[in-house]
């Protein structure tokens, strides 16, 4: 029987660098591990779509363990139909994401060079709702649909939060036969880039009446990601480890 394949519907800013960075100590990118994005990309990897992906023989497919990146969709699902889809996305505070959004993307053009940019004139630019319309797209559900969102979400094997990735993170490591261990962070704010900018009571209120839906979205999901961690606690526990690298 071929290995579940795990599929990371990866919202910007909540945590997708820290994971992958930890399985790529066991996994070997454009292998076991894909990455469907500008950073491989950029990084020179093979295979950045799911058009590459479709591209491998069978064998070659057969060997990923898992899929991650702001670029997988749909599609990405469907190009392993002949094995059990285990879908993960991972949610975030929408304050402490956008927060955490500017604090990056700022540190982004210091390290460029680039004349600096308010927090102000940044946020103004920034399209509303933007961690569920991030999902609408990809999910294939209408613009600002949460229910839709919910309901896909539903059917998905982990919904996490990023605020509690010290406890689930070992176990999504432990389904891979992985060791279950929890990797050192990676572009946290205050350690890989200055924190410029901190939630505030003032800013909260702020971004809770400019990005509702995205509120919304994360208060629903609640129940859904405690049930998740309890099914993912399940499954590390019943898979061995370590998993040899570049399976």
């Amino acid at each position: 029987m071929r290995d579940p394949i795990w599929i990371h519907w990866h919202v910007p800013k909540t945590g997708g660098q820290t994971i992958r960075t930890g399985l790529s100590d066991h996994l070997e990118i454009d292998q076991s591990l894909i990455h469907l994005g500008v950073w491989a990309a950029q990084m020179g990897y093979a295979i950045t779509s799911n058009a590459a992906i479709a591209s491998l023989d069978p064998k070659a497919r057969d060997r990923i363990k898992m899929v991650t990146g702001h670029k997988v969709n749909q599609e990405t699902a469907r190009l392993f139909g002949n094995r059990e889809i285990r879908n993960l996305v991972i949610l975030r505070n929408p304050s402490a994401r956008i927060v955490s959004l500017f604090n990056f993307r700022r540190s982004l053009l210091e390290t460029q060079g680039l004349a600096p940019v308010d927090f102000d004139d940044w946020y103004v630019t920034l399209p509303p709702n933007s961690m569920t319309r991030f999902l609408t797209r990809r999910l294939g559900v209408g613009r600002d649909d949460v229910a839709g969102v919910l309901r896909e979400l539903g059917s998905f094997h982990f919904v996490g939060k990023t605020e509690e990735m010290d406890m689930w993170l070992p176990d999504l490591f432990g389904t891979l036969g992985l060791p279950p261990i929890l990797p050192e962070r990676v572009n946290v704010t205050g350690i890989d880039h200055d924190r410029l900018l901190s939630v505030d009571d003032r800013l909260a209120d702020r971004i809770l009446e400019d990005h509702p839906l995205d509120f919304a979205l994360y208060d629903a999901a609640e129940e859904m990601c405690d049930q998740s961690s309890a099914r993912l606690r399940d499954l590390a526990e019943s898979v061995e480890f370590p998993a040899a690298r570049h399976n």
